[in-house]
């Protein structure tokens, strides 16, 4: 479940994983250009103390992907960014992901 961790920061989330509540900072707005001309954002994933865990890269062209996706973009690119920050946890997070995804469609 993605959830916002904290109403007065809106790119800092929490994810629950296996039981366990993560949060999920998105820096949108600190992009850097790689040496390929990439623009890359930045996601964080920060364990309940608020220490970074994994840190992943995401291009503008797969952020663009997830608001082609259909449904709520905000939400695909969460997913995204968290399946991405979150390889470092050896979690399979289809299953978490799948049930988001039916969560929202409920919801909506």
């Amino acid at each position: 479940m993605i959830y916002p961790f904290d109403k007065l920061m809106n790119n800092l989330y929490a994810i629950e994983i296996n039981g366990r509540v993560y949060g999920l900072l998105m820096e949108m707005s600190v992009a850097h250009i790689t040496e390929q001309g990439k623009v890359l954002s930045e996601v964080y994933l920060l364990d309940e103390d608020e220490i970074i865990i994994s840190r992943a890269s995401m291009s503008f062209s797969e952020t663009f992907k997830s608001f082609k996706a259909g449904g709520d973009p905000l939400e695909n690119l969460l997913v995204m960014l968290a399946d991405k920050a979150s390889k470092t946890l050896n979690v399979n997070l289809q299953d978490t992901f799948k049930e988001i995804k039916k969560e929202l469609k409920e919801n909506k």
